[in-house]
């Protein structure tokens, strides 16, 4: 029995370690690489978008009817460069750039795929195409005219033609029952962190664990019957009263618009949070009013039915009505990341290369990255309307991360992002994202909350 004992100890042991490293960053999935390489990929990333604005110069003055467009390849640390005449490889000002440069012979100019491409999107409206994406694809020297196809949720985007900016106090979210600060995922974060802190600081003779009902990580030393028993631990433990814990509610967070017409059932829309706005003019004598940006697709176009908004956090399930009253933070919920849970927003930026690292995080599948494949793309809706300015990416997502958080990691500042836009529609292996400039600029008087 002894050996067992101790065996069991051991295996117990295996699993907290197992979960404390088991974290692999999702850029270090994306670009097969350890977590501790991912700051030099960054880095890498950085200098060579510089150097790829600098060579797209060159190569609009030595031959732009024979440039065929730029992309990277953070990987190899290469841009490639298509071009339909090789003689402008040899070209001296190209010298500095030689060592990263990789030559790419197609067969048409990123002007003639423009005009085609402003071809093709005539011709799918003449032909009432709908659902569709058209972009042009510099990796393949190609237009690309691709249906979106995913299954459940209708994921069509909105743009800025036909903007219809989400107006919270028409439809005011509301938080789960019961719901309280942290969720499971969060917990488990904490457990780790205070099961790693406690062998650091030598404690022994205690138990650590999650405490559901209390919603906290309890710390409790195993003392003799008749002794003080009070569990001690990062939080004073008090009755839980959820109703007086405000939750956080974060950015990547789901939310889940009911559909009422099935009064037995828990049925509707479950989409994600893309990022909290505020109005520019702000009045410093009262509490301003936070703006939740998601996607469209959220709301039930039917006149005849009420849309019932509800705010879930990652890991819970069956939504029932509750307390109003939350509060907000200028970050992304990044709560699989046992070292940065928070990924805090400090500014917006564009996406600007072609091959680039693109994340994004959502109710569905947390967070994930992949790689930008068009800067500029067109979506066809399926009301006849059309969406532009869209980016296309890679990335593997499910609908229920449509409406979530697009963003940008930094190699300065780990846990620190900027913000790229919202997620529009889902599929195997491509997501659309609208940039929040274009959202911002259609709503006129908000503007981004960040840090």
């Amino acid at each position: 029995m002894k050996d067992i004992y101790f065996l069991i100890i051991f295996i117990f042991t295996l699993q907290i370690h197992f979960t404390v490293h088991a974290y692999q960053h999702p850029l270090a999935i994306l670009w097969k690489i350890l977590n501790d390489q991912v700051n030099e990929y960054l880095e890498r990333e950085d200098v060579l978008a510089i150097k790829e604005a600098l060579v797209s110069s060159i190569m609009e003055i030595i031959g732009e009817e024979s440039f065929g467009g730029i992309y990277v390849d953070v990987k190899t640390n290469k841009l490639i460069v298509n071009i339909n005449n090789p003689a402008l490889e040899n070209s001296p000002l190209l010298d500095p750039y030689r060592d990263i440069l990789l030559f790419n012979i197609v067969d048409r100019s990123l002007g003639e795929l423009k005009v085609q491409f402003d071809q093709d999107v005539g011709d799918a409206k003449r032909r009432n195409v709908t659902n569709s994406y058209i972009y042009i694809d510099v990796e393949t020297n190609n237009v690309i005219l691709r249906p979106n196809l995913p299954p459940g949720l209708n994921t069509q985007p909105f743009g800025p033609r036909k903007h219809v900016p989400m107006r919270p106090r028409q439809v005011k979210p509301k938080v789960l029952a019961g719901e309280v600060d942290r969720s499971l995922g969060e917990l488990k974060v904490q457990f780790d962190q205070d099961v790693g802190d406690a062998k650091r600081r030598n404690v022994t003779n205690s138990y650590i664990y999650i405490d559901v009902e209390t919603n906290n990580v309890i710390l409790r030393p195993n003392l003799p019957p008749g002794l003080n028993t009070q569990p001690f631990g990062p939080r004073k433990h008090v009755p839980m009263r959820p109703r007086q814990v405000k939750p956080k509610v974060l950015a990547g967070d789901g939310v889940f618009n009911r559909d009422n017409r099935k009064k037995n059932e828990v049925v509707g829309k479950t989409c994600s949070i893309g990022f909290y706005a505020r109005g520019k003019k702000r009045d410093q004598r009262r509490n301003d009013t936070n703006y939740i940006i998601t996607a469209r697709s959220c709301y039930f176009k039917d006149s005849n039915l009420a849309n019932n908004l509800y705010l879930r956090n990652w890991d819970t399930f069956t939504p029932h009505d509750g307390s109003n009253s939350f509060d907000v933070l200028p970050a992304i919920r990044n709560t699989d990341n046992p070292r940065y849970p928070n990924l805090y927003i400090t500014d917006a930026k564009p996406a600007i290369i072609v091959g680039g690292h693109i994340c994004h995080s959502g109710f569905g599948t947390h967070v994930t990255c992949g790689n930008i494949k068009a800067l500029t793309a067109i979506y066809l809706n399926e009301d006849g309307s059309s969406s532009e300015g869209l980016i296309i990416t890679d990335m593997n997502t499910r609908d229920g991360d449509i409406g979530g958080a697009i963003f940008f990691y930094k190699s300065t500042e780990t846990h620190h992002v900027d913000l790229c836009g919202i997620q529009v529609t889902s599929g195997s292996n491509i997501a659309a994202v609208l940039p929040s400039n274009i959202i911002l600029q259609n709503t006129k008087n908000l503007t981004l909350y960040k840090l």
